[in-house]
């Protein structure tokens, strides 16, 4: 009789647990892109990170000025690295993700970002000296994370 009582007990306790839970509020789903690049060569000297950066599609019209565009970016590699897993957040629509070298160290890119999109140009160069040559045209949907296929990069 003894163990009746703990397991009638354990199950009380099960039950009134479970029904003190609730489905947290506030949490939406998200939407954006993400993908792998695979870094094909040496590294340029100046090239100090490299990173996926959102821009709005008129970018395609003023490659000159991409800081005007900018919308997010991933966390960014380090140079030397060969290979980086990347995940931006992003609102439903239509984006250039475009691969980008970084020309500043990768933590002073990220902590001064805001500041750096006030300047007339931002520390970046693109592989190749090409926006084209790392350029993608994505469609973003609701509560959809766009897979990209893999991106096999050279500077």
């Amino acid at each position: 009789m003894g163990k009746l009582k703990i397991v009638l007990l354990g199950s009380g306790l099960l039950l009134f647990v479970w029904l003190g839970c609730s489905v947290p509020e506030g949490l939406q789903p998200i939407s954006g892109v993400e993908g792998t690049l695979i870094f094909q060569s040496e590294w340029p000297d100046t090239v100090r990170g490299a990173t996926v950066i959102a821009l709005e599609q008129n970018v395609m019209s003023d490659w000159d000025h991409p800081e005007q565009y900018l919308i997010s970016y991933s966390d960014p590699a380090v140079s030397g690295d060969t290979l980086m897993n990347y995940f931006i957040q992003l609102n439903p629509g239509i984006y250039c993700i475009v691969v980008v070298g970084l020309l500043e160290e990768v933590s002073y890119f990220i902590s001064n970002i805001t500041s750096l999109q006030d300047t007339t140009s931002l520390p970046i160069m693109f592989p190749q000296n090409d926006p084209a040559a790392n350029l993608r045209l994505v469609l973003v949907e609701e509560e959809d994370i766009r897979q990209e296929p893999e991106w096999e990069v050279v500077f």
